[in-house]
C-alpha cells in the first residue's frame, strides 16, 4: 500500500508568479513563506508555521538559479527563509520562527512565559555553528572534523548538564513537549 503524502500548505515556483502578482504581494493580507524545501534554515520556519498551524502559503526559491527579483523586490539578503506577512517582511530562519510562534501561538514553543527555559533554548540555538557542519562534510579533514567535534560537544553539554532537570520531565531538552530548541538545531 502506498501512503499519498499532502503538504498542509499550498506550494507554488517562485519563477511561475507573472511580474504583477509578485509585486501584489507586498499587500496581500496572506502570509507568504520565500523558502526552499532543501535548505536546512528554511526547515525552521516551515516546522514551525506547521507546528503553529499558520495559515500560510509557501513560495519556493531556486537556491542555485535565484531569481534576481527576489532580492530586488523582496529580501535584499538573497536569503531563504523570508516571511511577508501582511506586507511586513521578517528576515533570518530563527526569527521567522520566533514571530510565527509569537503570533500563532502566544510564544509557547519559544518558552516566552518561561525565562529560564527561554534562555536555554536559545543558548542551544547559539552555541550552534553551522560553517563546521559544512566544511566537514566538504573537505573531510581531521581540523575539521574536531571543529565540529567541539560544536556537538557544546550542544550535548547543554542537553546533558544545562538542561537536566528539564529533561528528567521528558524525551525533549525542555521537557515533555517541543520546544524552539529542537527546532533550531
Amino acid at each position: 500500500m502506498t501512503t499519498v503524502f499532502t503538504p498542509l500548505y499550498s506550494s507554488i515556483d517562485y519563477t511561475s508568479i507573472p511580474e504583477d502578482q509578485l509585486d501584489a504581494l507586498h499587500s496581500s493580507p496572506k502570509l507568504h513563506l520565500f523558502n526552499n524545501i532543501v535548505c536546512p534554515f528554511g526547515h525552521r520556519a516551515l516546522w514551525t508555521a506547521a507546528e503553529v498551524n499558520a495559515p500560510f502559503q509557501v513560495i519556493e526559491v531556486s537556491l542555485k538559479d535565484k531569481p534576481a527579483s527576489y532580492k530586488e523586490k523582496f529580501n535584499r539578503y538573497g536569503t531563504v527563509p523570508y516571511l511577508l506577512d501582511n506586507g511586513f517582511a521578517v528576515y533570518e530562519s530563527a526569527i521567522v520562527a520566533q514571530y510565527l510562534d509569537t503570533k500563532f501561538n502566544d510564544g509557547n514553543l519559544h518558552r516566552a512565559k518561561d525565562p529560564q527555559a527561554a534562555s536555554l533554548a536559545q543558548l542551544a540555538a547559539a552555541k550552534l555553528e553551522i560553517r563546521p557542519f559544512y566544511v566537514a562534510l566538504r573537505t573531510g579533514d581531521d581540523a575539521a572534523k574536531a571543529e565540529l567535534k567541539a560544536v556537538l560537544t557544546e550542544i550535548e553539554t547543554i542537553y546533558r548538564d544545562h538542561a537536566k532537570a528539564f529533561r528528567a520531565q521528558g524525551p525533549y531538552l525542555l521537557g515533555a513537549e517541543l520546544s524552539s530548541a529542537e527546532i533550531n538545531l
